[in-house]
């Protein structure tokens, strides 16, 4: 997406990362999912705490919480996949459950995050289980 790759560009040598927050707001913030989820990863890059922040409040807001689902998946991160194991444990929610479950399944299956055992450890248990209830891959 042309405009977050410019600013992805720019911010190659910049140390505040604030910057590149205010840079991306309104992409973070955009109604497409696909540039919204783009503008995160890119923020990801240059300040990941700050993006597991927003991405967590995401998960407290009902209508913002499959867009950020759809957010963690695009970030290759044990603290991404956290968030969507906690949340795959304890959603009420059927819709917003199986699509945690099914991101933990993806992740399980093609291995592209590097995850500490332990971590990987708890989503095989768990999805093992979640398979009284659910049709997992």
């Amino acid at each position: 997406i042309y405009g977050i790759d410019v600013i992805d560009a720019e911010l190659v040598s910049e140390t505040d990362v604030t910057i590149g927050e205010k840079l991306l707001q309104s992409f973070l913030e955009d109604d497409d999912p696909i540039v919204r989820a783009k503008a995160f990863q890119s923020l990801w890059k240059y300040n990941p705490e700050r993006t597991i922040t927003i991405i967590k409040t995401m998960l407290h807001d009902t209508p913002q919480r499959l867009h950020a689902i759809e957010i963690l998946k695009g970030i290759p991160s044990p603290d991404a996949v956290e968030l969507l194991l906690e949340l795959a444990e304890t959603e009420q929610n059927d819709e917003i459950k199986r699509e945690a479950i099914k991101m933990l399944s993806d992740i399980r299956q093609k291995k592209e995050i590097s995850l500490p055992q332990e971590l990987s450890l708890k989503i095989e248990k768990f999805l093992q289980e979640s398979k009284k209830e659910w049709v997992i891959g």
